[in-house]
């Protein structure tokens, strides 16, 4: 026991006296990388129609449409209409949408069963195609609305009658296979309709002196065409 403590005096006395070495610092530079992740959820609802339209057209007297048609009733002015349609898509599918219309017969707004007299016409929707806001610009490109009719170039027009049927009006699904890749759809696809919509009523011998109202249906699918 004696002799193991002797040794280690030894060498503790051989280390303490050893000679200062300076130690010099790692000047040799590195790099590191951090890796972060995070999980994007699917949103309940990522088609969805955003905004609808609304239109008042101007007062007509009831003595003109019991004797004629009216092919071009205008906008009332001074309303607080929003005549702005709205699809935002973030599915991130790219798959595109479609987007119908149905519109049926004005009734008196206080025949809420619609069971009296109905006026028939058309709602001729006019809108600019170069005015239509995306986040994708290849929607502008290759899917625009359904026009019937393009009076100019800022000037598509789209008829819906009075018949309930539904007629497509908007549709960025993809059948052209050039299209593939191009993501049509995506984001918030915004039109604006111009104040140029007019209304065409028809003939009618039982109209009322009193407010009318109809109603478009706008029909939202994920649902390519065959």
């Amino acid at each position: 026991m004696k002799r193991a403590q002797i040794i280690l005096s030894l060498i503790l006395l051989t280390v303490l006296s050893a000679p200062i070495v300076p130690v010099k610092a790692d000047t040799t530079a590195g790099t590191q990388k951090s890796t972060f992740s995070m999980d994007i959820a699917a949103d309940s609802t990522p088609i969805i129609i955003t905004s609808v339209p609304t239109f008042t057209f101007a007062q007509q007297k009831a003595f003109d449409l019991k004797t004629q048609s009216l092919p071009n009733i205008p906008l009332a002015t001074g309303t607080t209409d929003s005549h702005t349609l709205t699809v935002t898509d973030y599915s991130g599918s790219g798959q595109g949408w479609q987007l119908t219309a149905a519109m049926n017969p004005f009734y008196e707004a206080s025949d809420t069963n619609k069971t009296g007299e109905a006026l028939d016409g058309t709602l001729n929707l006019h809108w600019d195609p170069t005015a239509i806001t995306t986040d994708n610009p290849d929607t502008k490109t290759y899917a625009l609305p359904a026009a019937d009719s393009k009076p100019s170039s800022t000037d598509s027009a789209f008829a819906l009658p009075t018949t309930g049927n539904t007629k497509q009006f908007w549709d960025t699904t993809i059948t052209d296979p050039n299209q593939i890749g191009v993501k049509l759809g995506q984001g918030i696809n915004t039109l604006t309709f111009a104040d140029n919509t007019t209304l065409a009523l028809t003939q009618n011998s039982a109209v009322r002196p009193t407010a009318y109202k109809a109603t478009i249906t706008w029909t939202l699918s994920n649902t390519p065409t065959n």
